[in-house]
């Protein structure tokens, strides 16, 4: 289902890429993106180096990752806000280190379990930056 399009009401289209290491929930996090916020689903990663070449992508605005890929100390967070400071980056575990996450550049980090609401605000944010607005 890569390359699967929905517009936001101002017709503006969010390059996503998920990054888990557990194909149930990256299948979870895929289709949950896909049917409830305006998406371009570009691609997904099961692997730390595979998450880092997906959001190296320029098509890429939002990253979805498992705090599992993100590296012991937030390696792939920090390599991808070196060359991609545009990107949002959202890590997300079952217990998650939010401090470790954020210091290292992640836009958000949260609990697997409060991942719709969060997911809806990164898509937000990501709609505001390829915008300009922020």
């Amino acid at each position: 289902m890569e390359g699967v399009e929905l517009r936001s009401e101002v017709g503006v289209s969010i390059g996503v890429g998920v990054a888990d290491d557990s194909p149930l929930l990256l299948e979870l996090w895929w289709e949950w993106l896909l049917r409830f916020t305006p998406v371009t689903m570009i691609g997904r990663a099961t692997t730390s180096s595979e998450a880092e070449g997906l959001g190296a992508d320029a098509r890429v605005d939002l990253l979805v990752l498992d705090q599992s890929l993100a590296g012991e100390h937030f390696e792939v967070v920090r390599a991808l806000r070196w060359v991609r400071p545009d990107i949002v980056i959202v890590v997300l575990s079952g217990e998650i280190d939010t401090e470790g996450a954020l210091a290292a550049g992640a836009d958000f980090a949260f609990d697997k379990a409060d991942g719709p609401r969060v997911l809806s605000d990164a898509v937000g944010l990501a709609t505001r930056r390829v915008m300009g607005i922020e």
